[in-house]
């Protein structure tokens, strides 16, 4: 029997969240693009991308604030940004 070691999608979508924070086309405390221009940006659906989203916040690397978006955690505030 094989073991198929492949990353979900998800893990896909942080890691190239991920990328663009490290090449600085998100910087810390700047608002990440729409769902539907992450969705086109990206070519993944929306529910990949908002399983992604929420895996992100609830590692503190993104913060949700309502009415105004989805924001790039502070260094500051963020133990687990040490990872960008």
């Amino acid at each position: 029997m094989r073991l198929s070691v492949e990353r979900s999608m998800s893990d896909k979508i942080q890691e190239s969240l991920l990328t663009m924070i490290r090449e600085r086309k998100l910087k810390l405390g700047d608002q990440i693009p729409t769902e539907i221009e992450l969705c086109e940006l990206l070519g993944v659906g929306r529910s990949s991308l908002r399983e992604a989203v929420a895996q992100m916040i609830s590692h503190g690397l993104l913060e949700r604030v309502q009415g105004r978006g989805t924001f790039i955690r502070h260094r500051s505030s963020c133990k687990a940004v040490s990872m960008i």
